[in-house]
C-alpha cells in the first residue's frame, strides 16, 4: 500500500474516489468536479496535507486534511475519511490515521479535530486508537421554512450590526473552540451579525451564509455559528433576534443551524420551537500530540 498526497493526483480522480468512497454513506455526499473544489475551498482543506491510499496505482482510500492558525495555534482538522466498500477491513483506514498523525506532528499542529456520524462506531473507534478523545455531541438542525417563537428581542432595544465573518472573531466571547466549519474563517462568502445592547457593548454574534442559485434567487441558508455572551440571562431573546435576523428576508427557503453542542440545550429548544428538527448527530473528537 502506498500512501501520497492528494495534490499528487488530479481532481477527476479523486472526485471519483470521494463518491465511490461515500456510495453507502448516511447521507448524500455525491460531488461533482466544482462542488469538490468549492468545498477543499470553502473549509480550508489543503490538497498537501491530505493523504490517499494507493493499491497497485489505484486510489483505494483518502484522508482530507485542513491546518491553520487558530490564536496562534496550529490546528488541523480531519475533513472527511473514506476507504473503498471493496478495501474495508484491510487496514486502509488504519494506515491512513497513521500517516496523519505523523504528518500532523511534522507540521506541528498542537489541537486536531474531527467529526464522526454519533451511530458510525467503527469510525470513532478508529479515531480513538489513534488518540482522539470525544469532547463533546454536537447536532445539525434544518428546517424547511423558518418561523419565529416568542418575542424576537425580550422586550430590550437591541442593534443589529452586520459586518465581515472577522468580525465575529474579535469578539470576546467568540467560540475559538468550536468545530471547524464554525468558524469565521470559513463562512466564506458569508456575513457576521452582531446584536449590540443598549450601552453599546456586544452580546451576541451569528454567522450566516446565503446560498444562491445562477439567477441570484437564495435556495439555503446556513447558520454556521451561533454565540452568546455566557454572562446573559437573556441568551435565548439574543439567539432570538440572530434567527430573526438570518432569516428575514427569506423566512420560505430551507435552513440549516450548523453544530449546536449538547451542551446548549437552551439553544436547541428555540429551535425546535422554531420549526427546526434535527438532521444529523455527530461527536466531536479532539486529538492532542
Amino acid at each position: 500500500m502506498d500512501i501520497c498526497r492528494l495534490s499528487e493526483w488530479n481532481t477527476e480522480e479523486m472526485v471519483r474516489l470521494w463518491n465511490r468512497s461515500f456510495s453507502d454513506y448516511y447521507s448524500n455526499m455525491t460531488l461533482d468536479v466544482a462542488a469538490f473544489n468549492a468545498r477543499l475551498s470553502r473549509e480550508g482543506l489543503s490538497p498537501d496535507h491530505s493523504l490517499i491510499a494507493g493499491v497497485k496505482g489505484e486510489p483505494v482510500g483518502f484522508v482530507l486534511n485542513g491546518i491553520r492558525e487558530v490564536r496562534g495555534r496550529r490546528e488541523a482538522w480531519n475533513g472527511g475519511t473514506a476507504v473503498l466498500p471493496e478495501f474495508r477491513g484491510q487496514g486502509v483506514g488504519r494506515r491512513l490515521m497513521e500517516e496523519t498523525i505523523l504528518l500532523y506532528r511534522g507540521e506541528g499542529v498542537q489541537r486536531a479535530t474531527l467529526e464522526a456520524i454519533s451511530v458510525n462506531e467503527r469510525a470513532i473507534s478508529l479515531y480513538r486508537s489513534h488518540g482522539y478523545r470525544v469532547v463533546d455531541v454536537i447536532r445539525v438542525f434544518q428546517t424547511d421554512s423558518f418561523r419565529m417563537s416568542g418575542h424576537p428581542d425580550g422586550g430590550e432595544r437591541v442593534l443589529i450590526r452586520k459586518g465581515q465573518p472577522e468580525a465575529a472573531g474579535r469578539l470576546p466571547f467568540y467560540r475559538h473552540d468550536a468545530p471547524w466549519q464554525s468558524h469565521w474563517m470559513s463562512a466564506v462568502e458569508g456575513e457576521a451579525l452582531i446584536v449590540e445592547a443598549e450601552n453599546g457593548e456586544s452580546i451576541g454574534y451569528a454567522l450566516v451564509r446565503r446560498n444562491r442559485n445562477e439567477s441570484g434567487v437564495c435556495t439555503r441558508i446556513s447558520v454556521t455559528d451561533l454565540g452568546v455572551r455566557p454572562d446573559r440571562p437573556d441568551r435565548v431573546d439574543i439567539a432570538r433576534t440572530l434567527l430573526k435576523e438570518a432569516f428575514s428576508d427569506h423566512p420560505e427557503v430551507p435552513g440549516v443551524v450548523l453544530h449546536v453542542s449538547d451542551k446548549a440545550s437552551w439553544l436547541s429548544g428555540l429551535l425546535e420551537e422554531s420549526g427546526f428538527k434535527v438532521m444529523a448527530e455527530q461527536v466531536y473528537m479532539e486529538w492532542h500530540p
